[in-house]
């Protein structure tokens, strides 16, 4: 994610969507396109905050994801697989 992190920040981006929400369960929060759930380690601290909201946004200073309310305006990525 590094990479996405660092392209953003290089295009004046601080923070967009990613293709995960917390669709099914306020416990879990999965990427939309495959189902899985998100790797402990991208998260930033004290997140996933299930409260904040149901949406889930890339920090590219901190290249960590955080949870927030899904109204904010900004843009998105979908999710990518590398291979």
């Amino acid at each position: 994610m590094t990479e996405v992190a660092d392209l953003l920040l290089n295009n004046g981006v601080t923070s967009c969507w990613v293709g995960a929400r917390d669709l099914f369960s306020s416990d879990i929060v999965t990427w939309v396109w495959s189902g899985s759930s998100i790797s402990v380690s991208m998260w930033g601290p004290s997140e996933p905050d299930h409260w904040a909201g149901d949406c889930v946004q890339l920090d590219a200073g901190s290249n960590t994801l955080s949870v927030q309310e899904c109204d904010i305006s900004q843009g998105f990525l979908c999710e990518f697989y590398y291979s």
